[in-house]
């Protein structure tokens, strides 16, 4: 059965904006009319009061993000504040229009096209830097041995060596997408239109872009996953078509009329299984990597061809969802065998897949959460879900988390309740 947390149960608003759990397992829900505090039995809301000096200063809660020792930090929009566990206190740290709030090591903050850092001994929030340009927009952050990257929607990327406080521009231009470690500690940095950027650990960085006139360059400069082998090459799916890139070198890889090439160029999902083979996923189908370097499309008995998850099962089984069905890969037969059709009646292209450590396949959609035994797929439950949930978070003690325009709600999968 699922707890429904609405107004009814003591939830400040309907609107949740985000959502943290802190290092005691407890449940923090930001909304635009206070935090509030769950722990499982009941709802503690936090809002402004006008008399109260440790009150929360501003009841629109938009990004958190903790220390894990002790301490919340708040982004409302009015500004930054910190709350304390153990003296449930509120303190207002800043008042002002902050954009981003980020910490690792430390609490930063972007304000405009300012960085800071706030001082926990001084309580204030000291100047990082100033970025150049004062219509810079911060959208991601990576801190790494000492560095951090700082990745805007304009003016591409900068790096920040902390150790020295000094600013470099390595990538001038572009809206990054996303920011990728491999197991070498090596970063490659994605970005809409600029390509794709490889920075070592020497900190030197290499630029891929496509060229029409090279067949061994990258084949699209806007990248949208990555991933990388057990033999340690990174594979790239972009807007147009996979890549490979080993040894200096990029080897494209696109849609043919030959069944050794890629079903379609749109890639949707990359995954190196437990056995290291590469399964690629595309809106026409899906296929695995071979040694004599091409590919092995696998036919699909039934359903759309609409590959949009890969998934691998405890068993090592592969199982793939189209956004209306579900597949599981037969190798006697070298086919995707769809063993569950439907998922999601009245859902289409909006469920969301998972397994638990017991084996068991969990589908949630926006009007049920669908557990099956994969060993026979045979159905265990099917429990009816209220205010269309769009974001799932699984708790490592098996709670699972569903917030909706209207509801949060939450089970456990492993104790059905």
């Amino acid at each position: 059965t699922f707890n429904h947390l609405t107004t009814d149960d003591g939830l400040s608003q309907f609107s949740v904006n985000s959502l943290y759990i802190d290092e005691n397992g407890v449940l923090w829900i930001g909304t635009r009319e206070g935090l509030n505090r769950y722990d499982g039995e009941d709802i503690q809301t936090y809002k402004l009061q006008k008399n109260d000096p440790y009150s929360l200063f501003c009841n629109t809660v938009l990004r958190m993000a903790g220390n894990r020792n002790g301490k919340i930090y708040l982004l409302c929009t009015e500004g930054v504040a910190e709350f304390n566990l153990a003296t449930q206190r509120f303190t207002t740290l800043l008042q002002g229009n902050v954009h981003s709030i980020y910490y690792k090591e430390a609490l930063f903050i972007g304000k405009q096209n300012e960085i800071y850092r706030y001082n926990e001994q001084t309580g204030n929030f000291d100047l990082y830097y100033q970025l150049p340009g004062k219509s810079l927009e911060i959208c991601c952050m990576h801190l790494d041995k000492g560095q951090m990257w700082i990745g805007t929607t304009t003016d591409g990327a900068y790096r920040l060596q902390l150790d020295k406080n000094e600013l470099t521009h390595p990538i001038l231009k572009g809206n990054i997408t996303s920011i990728y470690q491999d197991s070498e500690g090596e970063l490659w940095i994605g970005s809409w239109e600029e390509g794709l950027h490889h920075v070592k650990t020497d900190g030197t960085i290499e630029i891929f872009e496509y060229d029409a006139k090279n067949p061994y360059s990258i084949s699209s400069n806007f990248v949208r996953a990555c991933c990388e082998d057990n033999l340690g090459n990174i594979w790239i799916g972009t807007f147009r078509g996979l890549n490979k890139f080993t040894s200096h070198e990029y080897h494209q890889y696109f849609c043919t009329n030959n069944s050794s090439g890629l079903p379609d160029n749109q890639i949707q999902d990359l995954l190196c299984d437990s056995k290291g083979r590469l399964w690629v996923s595309t809106v026409n189908g899906v296929c695995i990597y071979t040694d004599e370097d091409k590919f092995q499309r696998i036919p699909m008995n039934a359903g759309n061809k609409i590959g949009l998850k890969l998934l691998e099962t405890k068993d090592g089984e592969i199982l793939l969802y189209t956004g209306s069905d579900l597949h599981k890969y037969n190798p006697d037969s070298n086919q995707m065998d769809c063993i569950i059709k439907d998922i999601h009646l009245k859902n289409t292209f909006s469920a969301q897949l998972f397994v638990d450590s017991n084996n068991n396949l969990w589908s949630a959609g926006p009007l049920a959460l669908i557990s099956y035994d994969i060993k026979d797929m045979t159905l265990k439950k099917n429990i009816p879900l209220k205010g269309f949930p769009t974001y799932f978070y699984l708790h490592s003690n098996g709670d699972l988390w569903l917030t909706g325009n209207r509801t949060i709600q939450i089970f456990n999968v492993y104790t059905y309740k």
